[in-house]
C-alpha cells in the first residue's frame, strides 16, 4: 500500500511539472516588405511576459524565432517596433480564434509596403516545408 502511495505520488507530481513547463512546436517570424528598416521589434504574448521579437529587420528582410515558445499559438500578441522615423508603434493580435493550441506551423507578422503590419497563420506542412526547429 505505501508503495502505491508513492507511485501515485511520483505520477502525479510528474505529470504537473510536465504541464507547468510546456512548450509549443510553432515559429514566429517577422518579414519586412517595406521600404525602410524596423528596429526593435518585439512580440510579447499577453502576459506580457515572453518576448518573441526578432529585433532588426532591413528592407525586404525576415527573421524567426524558432523558441522553445513558452505561450500557446491561441493567445492575444502584441508587437511593438520602431519605424523609420523612430516612433513607437504597437498592434495587437488576437489569434484565439484562428489558431489552436495544438498549431504547429508558423505566425508570420508581416510589415506591409504600406506601412502596415498584418498576420498569416502558416501551416507548415501544407505551405510551408521546413518544419519547427527541434529542441536541443
Amino acid at each position: 500500500m505505501k508503495n502505491l502511495l508513492t507511485v501515485l505520488l511520483v505520477l502525479i507530481c510528474g505529470s504537473g511539472c510536465n504541464s507547468m513547463a510546456r512548450t509549443y512546436s510553432y515559429r514566429i517570424v517577422v518579414v519586412n516588405l517595406g521600404d525602410e528598416r524596423i528596429t526593435e521589434n518585439r512580440i510579447f504574448d499577453s502576459s506580457g511576459e515572453y518576448n518573441y521579437g526578432c529585433g532588426n529587420i532591413g528592407q525586404s528582410g525576415y527573421a524567426a524565432n524558432a523558441g522553445p515558445m513558452e505561450t500557446a499559438p491561441n493567445d492575444v500578441f502584441t508587437v511593438r517596433w520602431k519605424d523609420s522615423e523612430k516612433r513607437e508603434r504597437e498592434e495587437k493580435f488576437d489569434l484565439r480564434e484562428r489558431v489552436k493550441s495544438s498549431f504547429k506551423g508558423e505566425i508570420v507578422f508581416v510589415y506591409g509596403s504600406d506601412n502596415k503590419l498584418a498576420v498569416q497563420i502558416w501551416d507548415s506542412p501544407k505551405q510551408y516545408p521546413i518544419p519547427p526547429r527541434p529542441k536541443s
